[in-house]
């Protein structure tokens, strides 16, 4: 609890100006008596950090190998701004890397300290301790926090991006393929972020591999053939992307198809089409031969993959657009997420086809699309598709950023590197470098379909640093056992596929490539072994090695990074990297431990079906839920009636908060011994609505118009919390700092509907947005006064409890003036026509007698008995 500072004394009563004081309750007669107590300046310290699961704690372990969790990491640029209990600015601090501040507070304490300037996007996120004199090193308050002096730590605030916020076992979802014409099999599924299994040991069953199994939410009859994916988290909305695959089927909507699933419902369907709302080829033309996909039109289909449909596609923070990547007129497009889907609401924009190094403009072939940060990632390669067999060193990579504020693309890419550095075997005795890119049938192997031609189909960025996901385009190309050779369709070769994972370390000014297994000075893979750029590469256990058979690329250039997480989720064929297990010709997923680019566990999706190392499976996308919010603060005793809350001045504990949505009550909360009350989202029913978290089932709903009512008509009754108390001013703006946190909010409502008969206070709320955690309604209460004079008697009293007579008692009020009352034969003092609702300080001294408590400080609101001094002897 915040304690008043007596400011200093005059007259006899002065020495006593360190001496502690009684704070006591009697509902009946007077409101408070205070503890004197001088507090002191000094520093201020504490942490502001991003807190990606929402929890309002500093996580810093990352959980387990099997259960990995989000790692916060510290924000610098907040500001936090201490006030006295006269308003006045008593200093401020500015966090820098790791989140930490330390603060040196002028004046002396208590202070209220202000969290302000969250850079751009960011939220309070929820708290996880009261609001004041600190907390613990891992806890954070609200961005409004009140300490006795200026030698308090712990004093954190957690925030966020509502983008950035994610679960700690979100579900995952990818995409496979059904082979040909194949109707009612699983095309787009999920499983949760921590299945699979970790095991490196022990050979067949793999059944843990398989745990859980996994759910479908389309097949191939709903959307065909996908690759892009982009969740919208408010409406639970999955968004899928046709994609071009040899032998494999596109939805009923064709190239030019995005799919919506609905995860509330199940229901799948068609949610834009460019052939339908630009016409027809705008994405393309199905080349499939749908009476014959072993063959499937040979050489048309071989080179339409990478130039037809859609590549990668992505959501904008605010849910509002997604974009998606039209391969076949290599633009962007922006397309809302909502309302009217025609020419007029659906934009693009061209990438740029003349990029450094790659001269020719047909060569140039965007794919992946990520937004970060308020800012879109494109990847492309340049193709030298035209350049032949020789592995030309136009063969590049090459990232671009593009600002949907303006709808342009930089016309300097973020990243530009040669694809020809030296990679291991695809197969035993066959190399897995890239290679141009080829308009007609090729392989170098004569009993496999082997030609690794490179897409940069995938972005993911942990915490700054640049996931680059490559997909092989020949695995797109071939298929299991399949006619993949026009000029042979009697020759059924299998394709092994070649794609990998690639690491950007920022470096202040842009990002650098990995080189021979490392990144930014970091990596624990072995180097100089010819299998990366310079030498190794950083994801270094992205092979599978059955019985010393090599496959030492398997990557299928999809990824996901959870916001936060130390490990990245990435497809795979022959996930499980078990020695003799025989599961091969298999896809799923393998996690890598960024910090260090080892495996850290794999899942199994299917294995020996379909088109196993053939690119069998698509990208995978977390499914974040939308960030929750919470609401509420604080009540307080504004015992100046001002509407701020000056620090020092007591909370109210034990007040009814309630909820309501129109008429509805949905939520209860009881303010605290620190007076704050939290209304919290929740999937049921509040088992405790006497605590001070009042849980919402069905959750606080964004952009929504509730209540905070205090309608609880035993509040007000005597012996209630808000007996003889009424509203303070609402809305001050008066006071330094940021006005609206420091405020009361409250205003009197006659008869709410739904409330008890009555007027009770009321504050009005519109809920924002997903992760819009609102700390600020606050309310302040001042007491009533029941005359406009009062007075304070008490008595002094001996050890043996006889009255002392002939005892100095000594009243100093607010304007300085003393007076003194000398106490009667049985020890009585009085002193009366005191202005109510005044603070006055009340001593005692006496020459042959010592008291542990002889100061008291009153703020009188009605008559006042029975205020006693006890004398030590």
């Amino acid at each position: 609890m915040s304690l008043h500072r007596l400011r200093s004394l005059r007259g006899p009563a002065s020495v006593f100006i360190f001496v502690l004081t009684l704070l006591i309750a009697d509902a009946f007669e007077f409101n408070r008596i205070a503890e004197a107590q001088k507090l002191f300046a000094g520093t201020i310290t504490g942490r502001v950090f991003r807190d990606y699961n929402g929890n309002g704690a500093y996580d810093t372990t990352g959980g387990t190998a099997a259960q990995p969790t989000s790692v916060d990491a510290g924000l610098a640029g907040v500001t936090v701004s201490a006030y006295d209990a006269n308003g006045v600015f008593r200093g401020s601090a500015t966090s820098i890397a790791d989140g930490t501040y330390s603060l040196s507070a002028t004046g002396t304490g208590p202070y209220r300290l202000e969290f302000t300037t969250l850079p751009t996007g960011y939220r309070p996120s929820a708290r996880s301790t009261d609001s004041t004199l600190g907390g613990t090193a891992s806890n954070a308050g609200s961005t409004v926090q009140f300490v006795d002096d200026g030698n308090t730590s712990n004093v954190n605030l957690a925030v966020n991006r509502p983008g950035d916020y994610c679960e700690d076992n979100p579900t995952i979802c990818s995409q496979l393929y059904g082979y040909g014409g194949a109707t009612q099999v699983d095309a787009v599924f999920t499983i949760p972020f921590w299945g699979g299994s970790t095991r490196t040991t022990g050979g067949n069953p793999v059944t843990d591999f398989q745990s859980p199994g996994n759910t479908n939410l389309a097949t191939t009859d709903d959307v065909g053939t996908t690759f892009g994916i982009a969740y919208h988290r408010e409406t639970r909305r999955i968004f899928v992307a046709s994609y071009m695959k040899k032998h494999a089927k596109f939805g009923p909507g064709g190239p030019g198809a995005i799919y919506q699933i609905d995860r509330n419902s199940g229901v799948v369907s068609e949610y834009v089409n460019l052939n339908t709302v630009f016409g027809a080829g705008t994405a393309g033309t199905d080349p499939h031969n749908p009476l014959d996909y072993n063959t499937d039109n040979g050489q048309t289909t071989w080179n339409a993959v990478g130039k037809i449909a859609f590549g990668g596609m992505a959501i904008s923070a605010d849910e509002q657009y997604l974009y998606a990547m039209n391969l076949a007129d290599r633009r962007l497009y922006r397309i809302p997420t909502s309302g009217t889907l025609d020419s007029s609401t659906i934009t693009s924009t061209a990438f740029p086809t003349t990029m450094p190094s790659c001269t020719t403009a047909s060569e140039v072939r965007p794919f992946a699309v990520t937004w970060h940060e308020g800012t879109i990632y494109v990847g492309a390669v340049c193709s030298a598709e035209t350049a032949g067999g020789t592995i030309s060193t136009r063969l590049r990579a090459y990232v671009f950023s593009f600002d949907p504020a303006t709808m342009t693309f930089n016309t300097t890419p973020l990243m530009n590197f040669q694809l020809n550095y030296t990679r291991q075997e695809t197969d035993p005795g066959y190399s897995a470098n890239w290679r141009n890119w080829r308009a007609t049938y090729q392989t170098i192997s004569t009993s496999h379909f082997i030609y690794p031609q490179p897409m940069l189909t995938d972005i993911d960025f942990d915490r700054g640093d640049m996931v680059l996901s490559l997909r092989d385009r020949n695995g797109d190309q071939s298929g299991y056992n399949s006619a993949s050779n026009p000029n042979n369709p009697s020759q059924l070769f299998k394709g092994i596929t070649a794609g990998e994972m690639l690491r950007a370390c920022a470096n202040g000014a842009g990002w650098t490539l990995e080189s021979n297994g490392r990144c930014g000075g970091v990596g624990s893979g072995p180097q100089g072994n010819n299998s990366g750029p310079g030498g190794a590469e950083y994801y270094y256990q992205e092979n599978y090695h059955p019985n010393g058979n090599p496959h030492d690329e398997v990557g299928l250039g999809g990824a996901a990074q959870v916001p936060g997480s130390n490990v990245l989720v990435a497809t795979i064929f022959d996930p499980t990297y078990i020695p003799n297990d025989n599961i091969y010709d298999a896809g799923g997923f393998r996690w890598f431990v960024n910090g260090t680019g080892a495996q850290n566990r794999g899942y199994l999706a299917y294995s020996m079906s379909d088109f196993g190392k053939a690119n069998g499976i698509g990208n995978v996308h977390p499914l974040c839920e939308a960030s929750p919010i919470e609401i509420g603060n604080r009540v307080w005793r504004d015992s100046n009636a001002n509407g701020v809350q000056d620090p020092g001045e007591l909370p109210i504990a034990g007040v009814t908060v309630r909820l309501y949505s129109g008429s509805t009550l949905v939520g209860t909360a009881v303010t605290d011994a620190n007076g704050e009350y939290y209304f919290v989202s929740s999937t049921g029913v509040d088992p405790n609505p006497n605590d001070n978290i009042g849980l919402v089932n069905g959750g606080v709903l964004f952009n929504t118009a509730y209540q905070v009512r205090f309608d609880n008509p035993a509040d007000y009754l005597v012996g209630g919390p808000l007996a003889s108390l009424a509203l303070s001013p609402a809305n001050s703006n008066s006071q330094a700092g940021d006005t609206d946190s420091s405020d009361s909010d409250a205003g009197y409502v006659i008869n709410p509907a739904g409330s008890p008969t009555g007027t009770f206070p009321v504050i009005s709320v519109t809920t924002g947005g997903q992760g819009a955690n609102d700390h600020t309604f606050d309310v302040g209460f001042t007491f009533v006064p029941t005359a406009s004079n009062v007075f304070i008697e008490g008595r002094v009293i001996s050890a043996s409890g006889a009255g002392i007579r002939n005892v100095v008692v000594t009243l100093e009020d607010s304007n300085g003036q003393i007076r003194t009352a000398v106490t009667g034969g049985f020890g009585y003092y009085r002193f009366e026509d005191i202005a109510a609702g005044q603070s006055v300080i009340l001593s005692v001294s006496a020459k042959r007698f010592t008291f542990s408590k002889p100061v008291y400080f009153i703020t009188p609101e009605d008559n006042l008995s029975g205020i006693d001094f006890f004398a030590d002897n």
